[in-house]
C-alpha cells in the first residue's frame, strides 16, 4: 500500500502544486524552468516533477517536457507524499501545531522567540488524529493533500501516519524508535538484506589503516596545494588520525544512509531493483536514518560508524 497508496488520480494534483510551488529558473538554458538551490526540499520536489514526466534533469533543477508524458508505472506513492510535504513546509504553506493545536515556540538558540503583539495564529484546519499531530495547511497544500488520501474531514487519515514519521517529531507525536512497528522492522531488515546491501554496509563499517593513510596523503597534497596558492594565509597543521578516521567515518555514515534512502522503505521492508526504480531519492529521510542506526548498532556494535553521526541536514 506505501508503493500505490489508498487512492488513485492523485498524480496529477501532485504535479499541479509541484509545478506551482518549486522555485522557479526563468534564466536557464531551456528558459523557464524549476530550480533546486541545493536544498533537500526542492531537490526532492525536482526529482519528483521529473518521475512523474513532467520535467527533464538539469543540473540546476529541471526543466519543463513539452508535452508531460506521464510514465506507465507511477512513482511510489509515500516519496510522492514526502516530496509534497516538505514543499509545503518549506514554502511556510503547512505548519505543524503542538498536541493541543497551538503554534510550536520559534527559538534562536537557547531562547524563545515571541513577536510582541502579534496576531493570533489561524486554528489548525488539520486535527489530529492517528498519531499524527495538528497541523494548518494553506488550501491548496488541503487540495492535494485529499487527493493522496492523506487528510479526509478535516483531519489526518490512518494512511497518512507512517508518511509523516518521515516528516520528524513535529508531525507524529509516535517515538519511533520503541513503536513496536518499527523494533518489528529492525528484525525483518535484518533477516531479508539483500546480500549486496549486507557487503556494502560491512564495508562502510570498517576503516582500515591503509585507507587513514590514503586520506592523509591526499589532505596533505591539498594542504600543499592551498599553500601555493594562497602563501599569506597562515599554514594549516596537518591533520590527526583520529581526524582523518572521523572524517571518514562521517563520509561513510553518508554512504550507509544513502543504502537505505535508495532500497528501504517501511512498511514495505527491502525493495528489489525494479521496485526500487519507482522509489524517489528521499535522501535526508529522517526514518531511514533511524532505521539505520537500529541495523548498524545491531549488526556492528561499536563499528566505525559509531563515531559520526548522519550530515546535519535538514529537509529545508
Amino acid at each position: 500500500m506505501s508503493a500505490e497508496g489508498p487512492v488513485t488520480g492523485w498524480a496529477d494534483p501532485v504535479a499541479a502544486f509541484l509545478r506551482a510551488n518549486l522555485p522557479r529558473e526563468d534564466e536557464s538554458p531551456a528558459g523557464v524552468g524549476w530550480c533546486h538551490l541545493f536544498m533537500s526540499s526542492y531537490e526532492v520536489g525536482c526529482t519528483a516533477l521529473i518521475a512523474l514526466g513532467e520535467a527533464t534533469e538539469e543540473v540546476w533543477g529541471a526543466s519543463p517536457r513539452t508535452p508531460p508524458i506521464r510514465p506507465a508505472t507511477l512513482p511510489r506513492w509515500d516519496d510522492s507524499a514526502v516530496a509534497v510535504l516538505w514543499l509545503a513546509e518549506q514554502q511556510n504553506q503547512l505548519q505543524w501545531r503542538l498536541p493541543d493545536g497551538s503554534v510550536r515556540p520559534q527559538r534562536a538558540g537557547q531562547f524563545t522567540v515571541q513577536m510582541i503583539n502579534a496576531p493570533l495564529p489561524p486554528p489548525p484546519n488539520i486535527a489530529a488524529a492517528h498519531d499524527c499531530h495538528p497541523a494548518c495547511a494553506s488550501d491548496d497544500v488541503m487540495q492535494v493533500l485529499s487527493a493522496l488520501g492523506l487528510i479526509k474531514d478535516g483531519a489526518w487519515t490512518k494512511a497518512a501516519e507512517l508518511v509523516l514519521w518521515r516528516c520528524g517529531a513535529q508531525a507524529s507525536a509516535v517515538t519511533v524508535e520503541t513503536d513496536p512497528r518499527f523494533t518489528a522492522a529492525i528484525d525483518t531488515c535484518i533477516i531479508t538484506m539483500p546480500p549486496d546491501i549486507r557487503a556494502d554496509l560491512s564495508r562502510f563499517t570498517s576503516i582500515t589503516e591503509t585507507e587513514i593513510a590514503a586520506e592523509r596523503d591526499r589532505c596533505q597534497a591539498q594542504l600543499a596545494d592551498w599553500a601555493a596558492r594562497y602563501p599569506r594565509n597562515p599554514a594549516q597543521p596537518p591533520p590527526t588520525d583520529e581526524g582523518l578516521r572521523r572524517s571518514l567515518a562521517f563520509r561513510r555514515t553518508n554512504d550507509a544512509n544513502w543504502l537505505f534512502f535508495r532500497r528501504w522503505r517501511l512498511p514495505d521492508g527491502w525493495l528489489s531493483p525494479p521496485e526500487a526504480a519507482r522509489a524517489l531519492e528521499v535522501f535526508h529521510d529522517p526514518l531511514a536514518i533511524t532505521m539505520r542506526r537500529a541495523v548498524v548498532e545491531r549488526l556492528f556494535p561499536g563499528s566505525d560508524l559509531a563515531l559520526a553521526e548522519p550530515f546535519a541536514k535538514s529537509p529545508g
